[in-house]
């Protein structure tokens, strides 16, 4: 090798925060010891991932939850508004006196 070709060779080995002692490490041979099966990083994505989709599910199901909840709201309105005001007058009235009943 030329002179040019090792200085491009070791240019792009180097990155910030590698020392050349890194280098001469990663030249030599690794045992099958040597070699992680999984890094910590690998596990920790693993779990983020999980973690993730859990979220994702209680999301869905709180939403789900909630258009069912305001679809209802929405049709007790409608009810509210086709009920003659007499009625509602009536049912009014009569929470009141069920009230002072329940305070005696």
């Amino acid at each position: 090798m030329t002179k040019d070709q090792l200085q491009k060779e070791i240019k792009d080995k180097v990155k910030p925060g590698i020392k050349p002692s890194d280098l001469r490490k990663l030249k030599r041979s690794k045992s099958a010891d040597d070699i992680p099966t999984s890094s910590p990083q690998e596990k920790q994505i693993t779990n983020l991932q999980d973690q993730i989709q859990f979220h994702s599910q209680t999301a869905q199901n709180y939403l789900a939850s909630l258009q069912i909840s305001q679809a209802k709201v929405s049709e007790l309105e409608e009810q509210l508004k086709n009920k003659p005001l007499s009625q509602l007058v009536e049912l009014d009235n009569s929470l009141i006196a069920r009230h002072k009943n329940l305070k005696s």
